[in-house]
């Protein structure tokens, strides 16, 4: 009989560590996804406001000193899939532009990264006045950034599944090298109650590293 048991009880202990133990490693993984993702894509975010903002004031910079470079500058736009719109004394030069963002251009004052719609459609907008040319600026719109969340996570996937996979590997060898020592003092213990009295408890102790005094 004891030399069934004993093994019944290491074998379940020990799947109970490394269950215990990976389960640590998953829900690690999945907190520092949950909590890198969020973040991620609010620099994301913030990245592509700063790159629109730098962008008009430099178009705004170029046209106050030629202005007749603005339909050059709106093809080179376009294929980064940026739109831009003239303001020239104070009047857009095309249709769809909400007046607000118009007239802040206008009267001198850069637009602040917003989501707007423009002729029906949904952008990030910015924008810059022309320096020394009043009534004058450039508008900058372009589709905002989505899908960063699920980009991020496929990005990170590779490194998630290694990283689970090596807690996993990690976590079964720790349970091992845990129950050792433990399965030893049971192993004594079904010895000494099955009327074994070579066994010397202070040295299985010992040995199992538990501390016996």
């Amino acid at each position: 009989m004891r030399d069934q048991v004993r093994p019944r009880w290491s074998a379940t202990l020990t799947v109970r560590a490394a269950v215990v133990t990976a389960l640590v490693a998953v829900l690690s993984v999945l907190v520092t996804a949950t909590v890198a993702v969020p973040i991620t894509a609010r620099a994301a975010n913030r990245e592509a406001r700063q790159a629109l903002t730098s962008e008009a004031r430099l178009i705004a910079d170029v046209l106050s000193t030629r202005s007749g470079d603005g339909e050059n500058l709106a093809r080179r736009l376009r294929s980064r899939r940026i739109d831009l719109y003239l303001v020239t004394g104070g009047q857009v030069d095309r249709v769809g532009m909400p007046q607000p963002v118009v007239r802040t251009v206008a009267a001198g004052n850069e637009v602040v990264p917003r989501i707007v719609k423009v002729d029906g459609r949904v952008r990030l907008v910015a924008g810059a006045p022309v320096p020394g040319r009043t009534g004058n600026g450039v508008i900058l719109t372009t589709a905002p950034v989505t899908g960063t969340a699920g980009l991020v996570w496929r990005r990170l996937s590779g490194a998630l599944v290694a990283g689970l996979l090596a807690g996993l590997i990690i976590g079964a060898l720790l349970a091992r090298w845990l129950i050792r020592p433990i399965r030893r003092a049971a192993s004594a213990a079904a010895r000494l109650s099955a009327g074994d009295r070579s066994v010397r408890l202070a040295r299985v102790w010992a040995e199992a590293g538990l501390g016996f005094g």
